[in-house]
């Protein structure tokens, strides 16, 4: 790996090699990245449908009538949606 440096006095650029210790830095830094992935994912899918009405205030009111079982297809998708998503998010 390497870095663009600009000496700020001439300016003028010139490419820079990492060192290994910046190089293993770099590699630790994305990597962790990418392991985030699915929480960022997940996290996504919950604010999307909290945009759109289907809040934790509309999860608690959905409690009695799933328990009732008088749930319709959509909102028991959305429910089943955002407590997957949930999951993944908490951990």
């Amino acid at each position: 790996m390497s870095s663009l440096v600009i000496d700020t006095q001439t300016g003028q650029a010139s490419i820079k090699s990492a060192t290994p210790t910046e190089t293993a830095d770099i590699k630790a830094r994305n990597d962790a990245w990418l392991a985030d992935t699915d929480k960022r994912n997940a996290q996504a899918v919950l604010e999307a449908w909290d945009a759109k009405g289907f809040t934790r205030a509309w999860e608690s009111t959905m409690a009695p009538i799933e328990a009732a079982g008088d749930v319709n297809e959509y909102d028991a998708n959305v429910l089943e949606e955002k407590r997957a998503a949930r999951a993944v998010v908490v951990g």
